[in-house]
C-alpha cells in the first residue's frame, strides 16, 4: 500500500514561490564572479566598433563576423560608448535576465491554464541546479537570450502584436531565434487560419520579423560576404559529433527534473495550445539532432542546450496535473545544491586561471612587444587579443574565415607560419577543439618554427600542470 502524499495547498504554494524566487537570486548574487574567455571576443568587436567604427576583429583587414548574434556586441558597445564597465552591464543584464526568465515561464504557465501547484513545481525545478548562476555571470549572451525566447512565447500566447519584433531580437540575439520564429509564425497561422485577421497576421509578420531581417542580413552579407556567422562554419563543419553532450544534457539537466516530476505522483492532462506544444517540441528535436552533429565549443554548464530546458519544464508542467510532495523533490533539491556548490569551484578555478595565465600574458606581451606586431593565439583567443589591442590570428578559427573553412592541419598551421606572426600565445594540454589540437601539433612539428620561434615565458596558474600559457616569440623580434 503506497502512503498518501498531502496535496499542496495555496498558501504554501504561495509562501514557498516566492522563497524560491529569493533563494535564487541570493544564489546569483553570491556565485563567484568569473568571465569566460569568449566573452572577451565580444568586448573586441564592441571596442573596435566604439572606437574605429567597424564591428570586426582586426582593424585594417577583411572584416569577420566572429560574434554569434549582433544585440549582445551592441550593448557593449553601448556600454562603452556611455563610459560604463562593459563586463559589468553585460553581466547586470544576464543576471536580471535570468530573474526575468523564471518569472516569464510562470506567466506563460498561467496563460496555459496551469494551476498554482504545478507552477511552483515548475519553478523548483528551473531554479534548482546552479545552471542559470554559471551562466549569469560568466559574461555572454546565455541568459538573455533564453528569457526573449520566453517572452516571445507569452507574447504569443497572450496575442501581443509585437510578438514578430520580440521574435526578431531573439533571433538577432542568437542565430536560432529564426527557428522559434518559424514555429510561432506557423502555429499563429493554424490557428488563425478560419479568420479574417488571417491577412494582418501575415503582415504583422512580414512587417515585425521578415522584412527588418532581411535588411539586416543583407547588410551583413555585404559587409561580412558569408551567409553565417564565422562560428557556425567552425562548429559545424569541423566534422566532430557532440553526441555526448546531448546525452549529458539529457540526464544531468532534464532526466532528474522528470523524474521528479514524476515521483509527484501526476496525471495526465489534456494538452492546451496544441500546435504550440508540439512546434516547440520539434524545435527542441531539431535543435538537439543539430547540436549533436556539430562541435561545441565553450559548452561550459550545458550552455547551448540551456534555453531549451524552459521549454521542456514548460511542458511537463502543462501536460501532467494533480501533484503531490515526495521525498524525490528533496533528493533533487539536494542533488542541486552539491551541484552549485560544485559550479562555484570550478567557477572561481576558472576566474583564478584567467588571472594568473591570460591576463598575465597579456600584460607581459603588452609590456614586451610593439602593439603594431602580430600575434597569434591557440586557443583563448578573447581576453589577450582584447588587452593588447594587437592584430590577432586565432587559430581557433572562431575570428577567422580562412581557418574555419580549412580542415587540413598542416595548411592551417602553414597559414599561421606564412603570416609570420612576432609572438604566439600557445596553450598546453587538452585544448578541447580538435582542430586547434591537430594544428598546434602539426604547427611544433614544422622545420620552420623550430628554427625561428623560441620560448620566451610561461604562465600557470597555482597547482596547474597540464594546461598553461606559453609565450613564443619569433626570433629576431625587438623586445621592449
Amino acid at each position: 500500500m503506497h502512503l498518501q502524499h498531502p496535496p499542496l495547498t495555496l498558501s504554501r504554494t504561495s509562501m514557498l514561490s516566492s522563497a524560491a524566487l529569493l533563494g535564487f537570486a541570493i544564489i546569483l548574487l553570491l556565485f563567484p564572479h568569473w568571465t569566460v574567455d569568449d566573452a572577451y571576443i565580444t568586448l573586441r568587436y564592441a571596442q573596435n566598433l566604439v572606437t574605429h567604427g567597424h564591428l570586426t576583429w582586426n582593424l585594417g583587414m577583411a572584416p569577420v563576423e566572429g560574434y554569434t548574434g549582433i544585440v549582445w556586441p551592441l550593448l557593449a558597445a553601448g556600454a562603452m560608448w556611455a563610459h560604463w564597465p562593459p563586463l559589468l552591464v553585460l553581466n547586470l543584464v544576464s543576471l536580471l535576465s535570468a530573474l526575468a526568465m523564471v518569472e516569464l515561464v510562470e506567466r506563460v504557465l498561467v496563460a496555459l491554464g496551469t494551476d498554482e501547484a504545478r507552477r511552483l513545481l515548475a519553478r523548483l525545478i528551473l531554479v534548482g541546479g546552479g545552471w542559470w548562476a554559471v551562466h549569469a555571470g560568466s559574461g555572454l549572451e546565455t541568459t538573455l537570450y533564453t528569457a526573449l525566447c520566453v517572452a516571445s512565447v507569452l507574447a504569443w500566447l497572450q496575442h501581443r502584436p509585437w510578438t514578430a519584433l520580440l521574435c526578431l531580437i531573439t533571433a538577432l540575439t542568437r542565430p536560432e531565434g529564426v527557428l522559434l520564429a518559424v514555429v510561432l509564425a506557423a502555429a499563429d497561422a493554424w490557428r488563425m487560419r478560419e479568420r479574417p485577421a488571417l491577412w494582418r497576421l501575415v503582415g504583422a509578420w512580414l512587417g515585425g520579423f521578415v522584412l527588418p531581417g532581411a535588411l539586416y542580413f543583407a547588410w551583413r552579407w555585404s559587409y561580412y560576404g558569408q551567409l553565417l556567422p564565422n562560428p557556425f562554419y567552425v562548429k559545424s563543419a569541423s566534422g566532430v559529433a557532440s553526441w555526448l553532450h546531448v546525452a549529458n544534457f539529457i540526464v544531468t539537466t532534464v532526466l532528474f527534473p522528470a523524474l521528479a516530476w514524476r515521483a509527484s505522483r501526476p496525471t495526465l492532462v489534456r494538452v492546451p495550445q496544441r500546435e504550440l506544444v508540439m512546434g516547440l517540441g520539434g524545435m527542441i528535436a531539431v535543435l538537439l539532432v543539430f547540436y549533436g552533429q556539430s562541435e561545441l565549443l565553450m559548452n561550459y554548464g550545458n550552455r547551448f542546450f540551456m534555453p531549451l530546458l524552459p521549454f521542456i519544464i514548460v511542458g511537463l508542467a502543462a501536460t501532467w496535473g494533480e501533484l503531490r510532495w515526495s521525498k524525490w523533490l528533496l533528493i533533487y533539491g539536494l542533488l542541486s545544491g552539491i551541484f552549485t556548490i560544485g559550479a562555484a569551484v570550478n567557477a572561481y578555478n576558472y576566474a583564478l586561471m584567467m588571472q594568473s595565465e591570460h591576463a598575465a600574458a597579456a600584460a607581459w606581451i603588452s609590456e614586451h612587444v610593439p602593439a603594431d606586431q602580430t600575434l597569434a593565439v591557440i586557443v583563448d583567443a578573447g581576453l589577450v587579443p582584447y588587452q593588447t589591442d594587437m592584430r590577432t590570428i586565432d587559430v581557433g578559427a572562431l575570428n577567422d574565415p580562412v581557418l574555419a573553412h580549412e580542415q587540413d592541419a598542416q595548411a592551417r598551421a602553414a597559414y599561421v607560419l606564412n603570416q609570420e606572426p612576432a609572438v604566439v600565445l600557445l596553450a598546453t594540454g587538452d585544448l578541447g577543439v580538435v582542430a586547434a589540437a591537430a594544428t598546434r601539433t602539426a604547427l611544433l612539428a614544422d622545420p620552420r618554427w623550430q628554427a625561428t620561434y623560441h620560448l620566451a615565458q610561461e604562465f600557470r596558474r597555482p597547482h596547474s600542470f597540464a594546461y598553461h600559457q606559453q609565450v613564443w616569440v619569433r626570433n629576431g623580434t625587438s623586445l621592449r
